[in-house]
């Protein structure tokens, strides 16, 4: 084991900072992906080498200064599978962003301050920003997710924000209950002006994700199609027999929801 002073050398030599301030110390737990008790484990190790790390509390005072919103957390009553046949309610946790809306915007300000907003070689048209709104299930639990489509890679994980969680799965019970609040939101940001640019929503998301959020009956329903009104009886049939079917509209799916 080498002595401190010349590990201290040794890094010196190297070229290595003996210093880890705030800012890279939170840089390093974001990208590492860890908690702050690992964080300390790191610090303590880095110590032993004679390099000095910010301390946690320096750390979280910057990681506050850098957060985008606030996050609500609470036990909900959600629904489940029973063993048997049937089905349950049962508490779970959720945790959910207070204010989306703000959110979404406060990234905007990020990348356009950091000149990352882009509009894909004319894609995207030059008046516009596109927000994506999915969601997905993974393990025991769900999550709600927003993209700006601005971005040179949309849809890597580091731009892809998560603002709604819960313990449960994606009924449409689960989901009403798990994102209430945000439909109105959503249908607020969807048109809203920000500086010269007008935003437009759009919703991903797996098939079984996107029927339950439309309220759509699924694969075993008459009408399974997402996009227009064909039955189960006709996708067999040729299109130039059976001719093009009239299209889904979210007010057609209303007035069917109310009906039911």
């Amino acid at each position: 084991m080498l002595e401190k002073e010349k590990r201290q050398q040794l890094l010196r030599d190297a070229g290595i900072k003996l210093e880890v301030g705030a800012d890279d110390g939170l840089a390093m737990k974001s990208d590492l992906g860890i908690p702050w008790n690992k964080l300390r484990s790191i610090r303590r190790g880095l110590s032993s080498w004679g390099v000095q790390m910010a301390s946690e509390k320096k750390q979280r005072e910057v990681a506050d200064k850098q957060k985008l919103g606030e996050i609500l957390s609470e036990d909900m009553p959600f629904e489940f599978k029973k063993n048997g046949s049937g089905r349950e309610i049962r508490m779970a946790p959720c945790a959910r962003i207070q204010n989306l809306e703000e959110m979404v915007f406060n990234h905007l300000e990020v990348h356009k301050s950091s000149g990352n907003l882009v509009w894909h070689e004319g894609l995207i048209p030059s008046n516009e920003i596109w927000i994506k709104i999915g969601g997905d299930k993974g393990g025991g639990s769900f999550k709600m997710v927003f993209a700006i489509g601005n971005l040179q890679n949309p849809n890597s994980t580091r731009n892809t924000i998560t603002f709604s969680m819960f313990e449960a799965g994606d009924t449409p019970y689960n989901l009403a209950l798990g994102l209430q609040g945000y439909d109105s939101v959503i249908e607020n940001l969807n048109g809203q002006k920000w500086g010269d640019w007008t935003m437009r929503v759009f919703l991903f998301g797996d098939y079984a994700f996107l029927c339950a959020i439309y309220g759509i009956s699924g694969a075993s329903g008459k009408h399974f199609c997402l996009w227009c009104l064909i039955t189960q009886d006709e996708v067999s049939i040729p299109l130039s027999e059976r001719g093009l079917k009239s299209s889904r509209t979210l007010q057609g799916i209303i007035d069917d929801n109310s009906k039911f």
